[in-house]
């Protein structure tokens, strides 16, 4: 089976990832969040990922900006020097991008129970997002979209888990799509 799901962030440079000598089973697309023309929020014309990029995803795997403003002055010179303050920086609480992502992943995964508010089949997996945030994001996120509250259900988005860096830190983030 083949296994499809974009990589979304942001880059100041136009690398392109090529996994396919890699994971000869996964079809990826990096997308550049930043030059998409996206919808604007509220918009009544629902643009899916089949319609907007000719495909429908699987997973969203997401290294969004997500620095708080706060803390930026304080990035070590090799983070600094490697990265444009775009592709750092998530706003007041980081959650600017994080935020939008999380807004558009029904429009983006495949599952037409993502876009129906229908219970998967038992065929069906809910579809998932990964995304690395900032340490202070996971107990955020977790109470802003816990599984059954009202912003979670609207926005057709669950938190699911969060998982620890090689640090020890909060850093990663599973969404599910149901």
């Amino acid at each position: 089976e083949r296994f499809l799901g974009p990589l979304i962030g942001e880059k100041c440079n136009n690398d392109q990832v090529d996994v396919s000598s890699l994971y000869q089973a996964i079809l990826c697309s990096a997308v550049d969040f930043t030059n998409n023309q996206l919808e604007p929020s509220g918009s009544t014309g629902i643009i899916n990922a089949e319609q907007r990029y000719g495909m429908e995803f699987d997973i969203v795997v997401s290294n969004p900006p997500y620095i708080p403003t706060k803390d930026m002055q304080d990035l070590s010179t090799d983070v600094v020097g490697y990265e444009c303050h775009g592709a750092l920086c998530g706003g007041d609480d980081g959650l600017n991008v994080i935020r939008d992502i999380v807004h558009r992943l029904p429009e983006w995964v495949s599952s037409t129970t993502a876009t129906t508010g229908a219970s998967p089949t038992p065929d069906e997996q809910p579809r998932r997002c990964w995304m690395e945030v900032d340490d202070s994001h996971p107990s955020m996120m977790a109470k802003w979209l816990a599984p059954g509250s009202e912003e979670s259900i609207s926005l057709g988005v669950e938190f699911c888990d969060s998982c620890k860096d090689f640090c020890g830190r909060d850093r990663f983030v599973l969404l599910s799509i149901p």
